[in-house]
């Protein structure tokens, strides 16, 4: 009740800028959370079993480390690379973050150093630099270019 009334409020009050405090207001109640104690109106232990069966039914197995941070880490750099807002963004993410993953292993070596081994660091350097400059992601830097044409 408590996130359903901030959520008018912040509309309201011009915070949130073109909503409307009714669905701003719906909005927060779908999604059942209550921000000051922090309580989710789910079971998230019923998530973690659903979510168990369903990896099972598709792998036939269920190792601990598919449901690692890392998993999540790269689904949001897909997210950072491709933009928000539509299908075509976390997939042309996808396809950007294994371009630019396996051009950077394939890196040469320098001088007694190999860059590819250290690839992370301008894959790091390469977000950073699309989060910085690209806000909106790939994605929408094509659509403007497909709209210029």
């Amino acid at each position: 009740e408590r996130v359903a009334k901030l959520a008018r409020w912040l509309v309201k009050e011009g915070i949130v800028k073109g909503a409307d405090p009714g669905d701003a207001e719906r909005a927060a109640r779908l999604c059942k959370a209550d921000l000051v104690t922090g309580m989710v109106g789910e079971f998230p232990e019923l998530q973690g079993v659903i979510g168990g069966y369903l990896a099972a039914a598709q792998f036939g197995v269920v190792n601990p480390d598919m449901l690692g941070w890392h998993l999540s880490g790269a689904v949001l750099m897909m997210v950072i690379l491709g933009g928000m807002g539509s299908l075509a963004g976390p997939v042309i993410g996808a396809a950007a973050l294994l371009l630019l993953e396996l051009g950077f292993q394939s890196l040469p070596e320098a001088g007694a150093i190999h860059l590819g081994k250290h690839w992370q660091l301008p894959m790091g350097i390469a977000i950073v630099l699309v989060a910085l400059y690209l806000p909106n992601g790939i994605a929408r830097l094509l659509r403007r270019g497909n709209a210029g044409d």
